[in-house]
Parts: C-alpha cells; structure tokens; sequence
C-alpha cells in the first residue's frame, strides 16, 4: 500500500514538471511566432487536463471529470473562434497578441484545478493516518482493553462478567469516557467527522455509553461532568439515522421502554435490546428539560417537576437502594471528610421507629434522603455538648440528609429537614440538634434556613464538626456559641 501511494505522488511530481515545462513553452512561443501561439497554449492546455484524468484515483472519478472535459470543449471552441478572428478580421499581430494573452489566462486554470486536487488528496492521507495513529492510541492501551473487554463480556453474557465490571476502577471508567470526548472536540473542530470515525469507533462509544455500570458509575450520577458525552451521544445517533444505520422509529421505542421501568433497576435488566445502539439510551435517563441543558441545546441548571417529588417512609427493603445513594453522593466529593460512609446495619436501625429516614424519590428512583436519629441517652445524644443538664432531655438528631449532585439546588435537604421536624414534634422532642462540616457551606446555610443556631465546634467519628440545634419548644434557650470542645 505504502509503495502504491508514493508511485501516485511521485507521477504526479514528474508530471507537474511536464507542465511547468510546456507552460515555458508556450510564453516562448507566445513571444516568437505570434501566429501560431495559441496552438501551443491549447496544447499546454490539452496535457495539464490529461495529467489530472490520468493521475485521478478510480473512485474519485466523476463530477470534477466531467468539468474538465467541458473545459477542453471549451479550448477546441476557442481555438476555433481565434481561427476565424485570425484569418477574417485580425489585420495586425495586436489583436492577435491579446487573444493569445487571453488564452494563456484561461490556461491557468487546469493548473489551479490540479494544485486544488492535489492538496485535497494530500489531506485525505494526512487524515487518514491521523485515524490510524488514534485506533493504534485506543487498542494499545491497557485501560481501554480492559473497560472494553468487560463491557463486551457483559453485553455477550458471560459467566461472572457482571463481577468483572463492577471491579472496573472509576479512574479505568474516566479514562475510556475521556478518549471518546477527545474525539467529539476533534469533530467538533473538523479535524475528524463521523462519515470517517463511524465505523471504527461507534461500537466502542455505545458499547461503554448505553452499558449499565458507566451509567451508574459516572454518566448517570454525574451528568454535569460529561456534558460531550451526551453531545456526542445524540450527534452520533442523529448521523446513523440520516445515513440508515438505525431508525429514528426503533431508537425512540426503546427510549420509551427504558423510561417505562422508572429508575426500578431490576426491570431495567429485564429489557431485551436488539443492539448497542438501540439500549439504554441517554435520553432516557433523565428528563427532558435536563437532557436538553447537558447535551447544550438549553442554558441554566437542572430543573426538576417538584410534583414528581414523592416523599416516603423508608423501610428496610429501601437499604439497597439507601446504599447505592450514598455511593453515588461519595464518588462526587471532592473531600472525603464531608460525609462519613455508613453500613447497611446502621441504614437499616435508622429504619426502625423511633428513628425515622425519610426518602425522596423521583419517577422510582431514590434521589434524596433525610434521617431522624433519636439517641435516648447515649453518646449520640448531641444536646449533651451544649448543657449537661440537656442530655436527660428528650432530643432527636437530624442525623444525615444525602441529595444526589443531579438534584441538588431544589431545596430537598430544607424540604426534608422541616418534614423531619414535625416527626420530632409528634415524638415529644424537645431539641434537635445536627452536625455539619465546616467545609460544606451549602448545608450550613440550609441549617440557618431551617432556623438551627450554629452552637459550637466539636471532634465526632474523627472530623471537625460544627454542631447546630434548634429549640422545638419557645420556652427552651439554646446558649450561644461557645469555644471548641471535644469528645
């Protein structure tokens, strides 16, 4: 192949020689014997177009061909009609003269054509080795082989597969996604186009894109993060539909079918898609309005129906769910200290009265929830680091309130905490207290909102702690803040 493509360039050097040479010829011959010029600038002319037929690659023939030939019926009509002015109304060599100069413009242009279809085709190879270097990047990294044959082991059913794709790093999962928006840039900047990267990559994309454990690892819990992702998602499926490859029809049917299982994940594996392409499409996985502010179509930040809000009691079968939560919201912090990861155990004792965990779910799935903690008299009883006296006191923790990062900004966590609130109220507390790291000033200022009173700085399960309480009964002072103590 190499060898073939440097004889191509090589006839063409020799002939762009060729036709350097007779384009000399010619301005000589122009200067010399007037009379006969214009039979060496059709010549000239003649030969350029030949050399762009002969040189022209098989399956590049066509339109271009077409033009260059009419421009040689275009010569023979010239030299017809300089005939006839030459031998009927040219009486001195100036009119001749500029009829020849006339001739001599016009035989520019063949070679214009031929420097156009030469830097194209210079293009086309630099592109093409510019796709070969990128797939040589992609299957030679140990990272992408690895996503990619776990990916392709779950889509095939492989024993054992799903345990492999969940040991897939989040970094291993970043890595693959991040290769693919360098890609949506470069077609976004004309280096590449789908027409050329379609075949060769378009498998990989929607094989890591539509797959469950990328959704709920990184796409789906962090939306805002891959904003190319779902941008080169929907422009890849809108040119597969424009040439052919999958139908608008089928695409939108298993969207729907997608939608239909409302975040219940069990239903969602049940689902029989025909092809990488057609299964748990992006669109599906969020709203409307929302898809269209990640995929760019829309400006401003997410927004949510705040009648889809359904706000229940949790109960032990809700722990799996509780779980997925918490590790959704800790793969996002940029701080580890921010929130303490729990144990199913605990979740599962929060559910149970008098503890109350209160969720929030969105069209089935588990986006928020809230914790009533109430401690009786033991260490986790937080009215003791105010008073003493306050910890024989009836008391209730706000305990935790996780939101996942997609649902932040609709004011769940102060929604939660004045729902919890009442549940206090009906059980006959008399204070509630919370702690909150210094570092998170978002829940902080949703404390004040709630009316808690910043009391003082305390060391709990290891961390920093600034320590809020609210007085559920107006005849109960809360002391104001006090210097830092500890555990």
């Amino acid at each position: 192949m190499s060898k073939l493509k440097w004889s191509a360039d090589n006839s063409r050097t020799v002939f762009l020689v060729l036709a350097v040479i007779v384009e000399l010829a010619a301005c000589a011959g122009a200067l010399l014997t007037r009379e006969h010029a214009y039979l060496i600038v059709l010549a000239e002319n003649l030969c350029l177009i030949f050399i762009v037929l002969a040189t022209r690659k098989k399956a590049a023939r066509g339109r271009q061909d077409v033009v260059l030939l009419s421009f040689s019926a275009l010569l023979l009509v010239l030299l017809v009609v300089s005939l006839t002015l030459h031998s009927f109304f040219f009486e001195s060599k100036d009119g001749l003269s500029l009829w020849v100069t006339l001739l001599e413009a016009v035989g520019i242009i063949p070679s214009i054509i031929l420097a156009i279809i030469q830097l194209r085709e210079s293009k086309e190879i630099s592109r093409a080795e510019f796709i070969t270097e990128l797939n040589r990047s992609f299957v030679e990294n140990a990272d992408y082989k690895k996503v990619y044959d776990a990916l392709q082991a779950i889509y095939d059913g492989e024993e054992g597969a799903e345990a492999r794709g969940l040991a897939l790093t989040k970094g291993e999962i970043s890595n693959y996604l991040t290769f693919f928006e360098t890609l949506y840039l470069l077609c976004t900047k004309g280096v590449v186009s789908f027409d050329i990267i379609d075949d060769l990559f378009a498998y990989r994309f929607f094989l890591a894109a539509h797959s469950k454990i990328v959704q709920e690892s990184k796409i789906r819990t962090q939306p805002e993060n891959w904003r190319n992702i779902f941008r080169l998602e929907r422009e890849w499926l809108d040119y597969r539909v424009k040439i052919g490859k999958n139908s608008e029809e089928q695409l939108k049917s298993c969207r729907d079918e997608f939608r239909s299982c409302e975040g219940d994940m069990a239903k969602e594996d049940q689902l029989c898609w025909k092809n990488v392409y057609e299964m748990r499409q992006l669109e599906a996985l969020l709203t409307p309005e929302n898809y269209d502010i990640y995929r760019g179509k829309k400006e401003g930040p997410a927004i949510f129906d705040a009648k889809e809000f359904q706000y229940a009691v949790c109960t032990a079968k809700d722990v799996p769910d509780i779980l997925a939560l918490q590790d959704a919201v800790i793969g996002t912090l940029e701080a580890p200290e921010l929130l303490r990861k729990n144990t199913a155990e605990m979740f599962e004792s929060c559910t149970q009265a008098p503890n109350v965990t209160l969720g929030v779910r969105y069209r089935g799935k588990l986006v928020a929830l809230a914790i009533l903690f109430v401690p009786g008299d033991d260490e986790e009883n937080l009215a003791r680091y105010i008073r003493p006296e306050f910890a024989s006191r009836v008391t209730a923790n706000y305990k935790l309130c996780i939101v996942d990062r997609e649902f932040r900004g609709n004011s769940l966590q102060v929604i939660l905490g004045r729902k919890l609130e009442k549940y206090a109220a009906e059980a006959g507390a008399e204070l509630i207290c919370a702690t909150v790291s210094p570092d998170n000033e978002y829940s902080e200022r949703n404390m004040l909102r709630l009316g808690y009173r910043k009391v003082k700085s305390i060391q709990k399960y290891g961390f920093s702690r600034n320590l809020f309480c609210k007085a559920l009964r107006e005849d109960l002072a809360v002391c104001p803040e006090e210097e830092s103590s500890e555990t």
